[in-house]
C-alpha cells in the first residue's frame, strides 16, 4: 500500500476491497498488505489476509523475498507518478495490476506484463485479478514482466539514456 496506511484515499484500497467482493472462489486467495491496515478496513476484508506493517525504505532484500513469494502485485492507486513498486515487482518476475490512468502505465503493458484496469472500475479491477492469475495467462505475463523491466529500465539502458541526453545538451 504505502508508507501510510489503507485509509489514504489516493491509494485506492476501497476499490480493491470492492473488487475482492466480486471474486469467485474467495477461498483461493490470500491478500498480503504491505503497510498498515486501518481498523475500518480490517473489518471489511472478506478473504484471508496478512499485514506487513513495516517500512522498507532502502532495504530491498526483504521486498525481493516478498515479491518473489507473491503471485500478483495489485496497485489500485488513483494517483501514481511513476510506479516504482511495479518496476521493483517486475524485476522479481511479478506482474502488476493497476488502474490505467496513473504513472504505472510507464511500466505495465496491458495483458503483456500485467493488467491495466479502467480507472476506478471495480468490475475491471476484479476481472484483472482473475485474468492475471488464470494459468493460461500467468506465465506469459510474469515472464514478460521481468523481460520488459530489463529492456526498458536496466542500469545499462537508463545510463545510456542519460549519456544521450547530456550529449544532446552539449551539442545544442
Amino acid at each position: 500500500m504505502s508508507s501510510g496506511n489503507t485509509i489514504d484515499k489516493k491509494k485506492g484500497f476501497d476499490y480493491l476491497l470492492k473488487a475482492i467482493d466480486k471474486l469467485n472462489d474467495k477461498d483461493q486467495y490470500h491478500l498480503l498488505i504491505i503497510g498498515k491496515i486501518h481498523k475500518i478496513h480490517k473489518k471489511k476484508i472478506n478473504i484471508s489476509f496478512s499485514e506487513i506493517n513495516k517500512l522498507f525504505f532502502g532495504k530491498d532484500e526483504n521486498l525481493t523475498e516478498i515479491y518473489s513469494a507473491a503471485d500478483l502485485l495489485i496497485a489500485p492507486s488513483l494517483i501514481e507518478a511513476f510506479g516504482q513498486v511495479a518496476l521493483e515487482a517486475a524485476s522479481c518476475k511479478l506482474p502488476t495490476l493497476a488502474f490505467n490512468n496513473t504513472g504505472v502505465t510507464e511500466i505495465i503493458l496491458h495483458k503483456e506484463n500485467g493488467y491495466l484496469a479502467n480507472y476506478r472500475d471495480v468490475d475491471d479491477l476484479s476481472n484483472g485479478i482473475e485474468w492475471c492469475l488464470d494459468k493460461k495467462n500467468y506465465n506469459y505475463i510474469s515472464d514478460n514482466a521481468i523481460e520488459y523491466a530489463k529492456k526498458k529500465f536496466s542500469y545499462e539502458v537508463v545510463s545510456q539514456k542519460y549519456i544521450n541526453l547530456y550529449k544532446s545538451l552539449i551539442n545544442n
